[in-house]
């Protein structure tokens, strides 16, 4: 433990303390405010979630929607987890010249 000997970091310290110990009432209030709205809810979390994969590093594969976005969902999955992670895809090699 550090003894303050400054007035102004005394001040300081005082106030950071003052901070911290509103913050969670003031963190509270303001969710509850978000919670009120459904729609600011939803953008809000939709965001947080878009953030979190965006910062994963994880592959992210885009699908249109439509009649046969599950069909391409499926064929994309099943692609995946035929191949041993790290191995690249196969590409077919050119014929020989004769």
């Amino acid at each position: 433990m550090s003894v303050i000997t400054s007035s102004a970091e005394r001040e300081a310290a005082f106030e950071f303390a003052k901070a911290a110990a509103i913050r969670p009432a003031t963190m509270g209030q303001a969710f509850q405010e978000i919670a009120r709205e459904p729609a600011v809810s939803e953008a809000l979390f939709d965001i947080l979630e878009t953030q979190r994969l965006l910062s994963s590093g994880a592959k992210l594969v885009l699908l249109p929607g439509g009649p046969h976005s599950r069909t391409l969902a499926a064929l994309l999955a099943s692609e995946t987890t035929a191949k041993p992670a790290g191995t690249a895809p196969v590409r077919p090699q050119p014929a020989p010249a004769t």
